[in-house]
């Protein structure tokens, strides 16, 4: 399943040069990813009852700097990865260029033992479709 966002780099993303620094980029993929779990399961926040997701790793390659004002497109894949887990493939892009590219595991834990649990039956669905 994939999705796509726009999305402004900010001045708080950046360095004094203006420059997105690397941690940051972390953010612009947390919020494409919030606004998917808004487009396919009607919610920002993902907790199902006392089950949610945490991320467990977390790769990222980076080919072009971006900078202050830039407008990036986002695209977002989605896959079941197991029982427990989703992975999450990303590309930003400027225009038509490639600046970056990785993915995230993001698996669904019980809130309370903080052990890992399979995921909700209606985040498969939505996956799937």
């Amino acid at each position: 399943m994939e999705q796509v966002f726009n999305i402004k780099v900010h001045s708080y993303h950046t360095d004094w040069q203006g420059i997105l620094n690397f941690g940051r980029y972390s953010e612009i993929i947390s919020e494409a990813i919030e606004n998917a779990y808004k487009n396919l399961l009607g919610k920002m926040v993902p907790v199902w009852g006392k089950v949610t997701v945490v991320t467990r790793r977390y790769e990222i390659d980076y080919f072009k700097p971006l900078r202050f004002g830039d407008e990036v497109k986002v695209v977002l894949s989605f896959s079941i990865n197991g029982d427990h887990s989703l992975k999450v493939e990303f590309n930003i892009y400027k225009g038509e260029e490639l600046c970056a590219k990785g993915s995230k595991i993001l698996v669904f834990i019980d809130i309370e033992k903080w052990i890992k649990v399979p995921i909700p039956q209606e985040v498969k669905e939505a996956i799937i479709s």
